[in-house]
């Protein structure tokens, strides 16, 4: 009887340890349902920020995809208009050289 007592007073205390280990954590002792808990909640927090950024990062790319292609446009419309200004000067060289 003595030798069972024994092997259930280690086999518990083995146990308890293994539960004190668990529960202990840096922010204080916390049952292991809410350390995992709070894993979940931090992994959805993490997950949603990065969404977010993502979102203000597309917007950003939008907004200056648009100011190039506006540069673009504008560039385009400069040029044939300094083509245009140019133009006379081009036939009376023309003109010259016949």
């Amino acid at each position: 009887m003595t030798t069972v007592t024994t092997r259930i007073g280690k086999v518990m205390a083995n146990n308890q340890r293994r539960q004190e280990h668990f529960a202990q954590t840096t922010f204080g002792i916390i049952a292991p349902d809410q350390d995992t808990e709070k894993v979940l909640i931090e992994k959805y927090r993490h997950e949603e920020r990065s969404r977010e950024i993502e979102e203000a990062w597309q917007g950003h790319l939008s907004i200056l995809q648009r100011y190039v292609c506006d540069l673009l446009l504008e560039n385009q419309q400069l040029r044939m208009k300094l083509v245009a200004a140019n133009e006379p000067e081009r036939r009376q060289e023309n003109a010259g050289n016949l």
